[in-house]
């Protein structure tokens, strides 16, 4: 009997196996949960980073360009977009020093309040941030789930069950 090399062999035969049979159907819902939280928490970084650049362009418009240049150079609105900016790319490209970098942000997110009283819906984001990024470390390095894979995967497994 000849093998056809030409096929790929996900397309050549149906799958007879889970790709990940060490998590149960559960866990992968869980798991891809918290993929797609990721990509939001992400969003919502790259969004605080802009808002605080905005503001700090709507005070210069109304109070001059010294306000303007001393607002955004205020050493905690310096160091909380340059941890932002650092925290989305490593979000999005799901390094481990990423994951890292995201509860640091997590957590300055929850302490906002101290230095931003009027933003304290940061605590909500903060605390969904720690909520989904502690226990996401398969998420993240060399050896990670993707995003893709958790979706085939669930796929097939939901393909699976009407059989």
């Amino acid at each position: 009997m000849t093998e056809n090399l030409d096929t790929p062999q996900h397309l050549s035969e149906p799958q007879q196996q889970y790709c990940f049979p060490e998590y149960s159907t559960k866990d992968m819902k869980k798991i891809y949960f918290r993929s797609e939280s990721i990509k939001s928490i992400a969003a919502l970084i790259i969004m605080s980073t802009i808002m605080i650049a905005y503001e700090g362009f709507m005070i210069g418009q109304y109070l001059g360009k010294n306000v303007l240049i001393r607002g955004i150079t205020k050493p905690m609105n310096v160091v909380v977009m340059l941890v932002n900016v650092l925290c989305f790319v490593g979000l999005i490209t799901r390094t481990q020093w990423g994951r890292i970098v995201g509860l640091l942000t997590c957590a300055l997110w929850i302490a906002s309040p101290l230095w931003l009283p009027r933003l304290s819906i940061f605590i909500l984001f903060g605390l969904w941030g720690l909520f989904v990024l502690i226990p996401s470390g398969n998420l993240f390095g060399p050896g990670r789930i993707l995003s893709k894979e958790l979706r085939a995967e669930l796929k097939w497994r939901k393909e699976d069950s009407r059989a």
